[in-house]
């Protein structure tokens, strides 16, 4: 078993991932994708914020050989992808993000590198999509090459891929006040997750004093947004937020639920500014 499981912190984890373009063009060994298999698995079998139904492929290895979905044209090498499909509703774009995200973490934690990528239609006929399920996202995975391509250091350089907003910047009324550092190292953990053309698009509030209760929102750019039709891949980067926050409430010893941050003002929309309300999430 060449794939062995890193005992950091989340934290750390989320810090050492970034977005790998140029992979090494090597296959995996057959128990790493086994094991990459049962990641998959693990991940749907799991709760998630809104509860949609949705599957989780591996794409590549029963091939012999990496394969080339396309996707910009900038992803080479890859030893395989992971697609998820899932039919278009509220919530879904949200939970996609926050699955595949998980699988992400643990395949960075176990030494595998990943990048988020879009290439809908080849996807589909290598998935066997069922009637009315979509593929909002792909993940491609493997072993970083040993020099970056050129084309990846391009768009790396312009999408600034690894700066990030201050972490007052994504927060609904700019401060956090007196919250728990537990509670800073969470929204820390938000503040550092990928987004599409880094866009960093959630939007925090917290509740004053002991931050019981956490509302995520959208900074939505709608032509951004809505220019895939039913896939919202800003919906998306929001359940990789709320993943992120998820995993190291997790490790830090709390819990809590995730419920619907609705329309009305009695449920927080009145706090958004404008924002589009995604999702609430309460200790318990």
């Amino acid at each position: 078993m060449d794939l062995e499981k890193s005992a950091c912190p989340v934290s750390e984890i989320i810090s050492r991932r970034v977005s790998t373009r140029s992979f090494d063009g090597k296959v995996l060994a057959t128990e790493t994708y086994k094991i990459i298999e049962a990641i998959l698995a693990r991940e749907v079998a799991q709760p998630r914020p809104f509860g949609t139904a949705l599957r989780l492929s591996l794409i590549g290895p029963q091939t012999g050989k990496p394969v080339k979905l396309g996707t910009y044209g900038l992803i080479s090498g890859a030893a395989g992808f992971v697609a998820g499909a899932v039919e278009p509703g509220h919530g879904a774009m949200e939970d996609m993000g926050y699955v595949l995200e998980g699988a992400v973490l643990a395949l960075t934690r176990r030494g595998l590198e990943s990048c988020w990528i879009g290439d809908r239609r080849k996807t589909l006929l290598a998935l066997d999509a069922r009637k009315g399920e979509i593929v909002p996202a792909v993940i491609a995975l493997g072993r970083a090459a040993g020099v970056r391509s050129l084309a990846d250091r391009i768009v790396t350089g312009a999408a600034r891929s690894r700066s990030r907003k201050a972490l007052e910047e994504i927060l609904i009324g700019g401060a956090l006040g007196p919250a728990s550092e537990s509670m800073r190292a969470c929204l820390e953990a938000v503040r550092l997750a990928p987004s599409a053309s880094n866009k960093q698009p959630w939007r925090i509030w917290v509740e004053p004093g002991d931050a019981r209760v956490v509302e995520f929102y959208l900074d939505e750019d709608k032509l951004y947004n809505n220019s895939l039709g039913s896939v919202h891949i800003q919906n998306i980067d929001l359940g990789i937020a709320m993943r992120h926050f998820e995993e190291t409430v997790r490790e830090l010893g709390f819990s809590g639920a995730w419920s619907r941050l609705g329309d009305g003002a009695s449920n927080g929309a009145s706090r958004g500014n404008g924002y589009v309300p995604i999702a609430r999430w309460v200790r318990v």
